[in-house]
């Protein structure tokens, strides 16, 4: 999935009364149990813009009123943070198994890891 898929932007400039943020609410499938629309009203003045996650509605980020500068929630950061690394999959490779591979497919089937393992022997 797209980081644009699943990550929301709410710019709250556009609200211009609490009819307005009902109907940005209503328009866009954020249910009222999320955020009320009178908190969301609240915020004009303080946070221009709300970043969020589309499936769990947490806060990733914001832009404050009066600055074009984005703010990444703590919470964000150290999710970020802490994500593991893409990482090389365990395989056993055994000889005897890549032998009757190259004399049953040829040489050229090998994978770069089959054959960075041949060339230790």
């Amino acid at each position: 999935m797209l980081w644009s898929d699943n990550i929301v932007k709410l710019d709250l400039r556009i609200c211009k009364t609490i009819g307005d943020c009902t109907m940005l609410r209503e328009d866009n499938g954020i249910a009222e149990d999320l955020i009320s629309d009178e908190k969301l009203f609240g915020y004009k003045g303080v946070v221009d813009v709300f970043f969020y996650d589309r499936d769990t509605f947490n806060i990733l980020a914001i832009i404050p009123t009066g600055t074009d500068k984005i703010q990444f929630t703590e919470d964000f950061m150290n999710h970020i943070m802490n994500l593991q690394p893409l990482g090389f999959k365990k395989r056993n490779l055994d000889l005897d198994e890549i032998l009757d591979k190259i004399s049953s497919s040829g040489l050229e089937s090998l994978d770069k890891l089959e054959k960075r393992f041949l060339r230790k022997f």
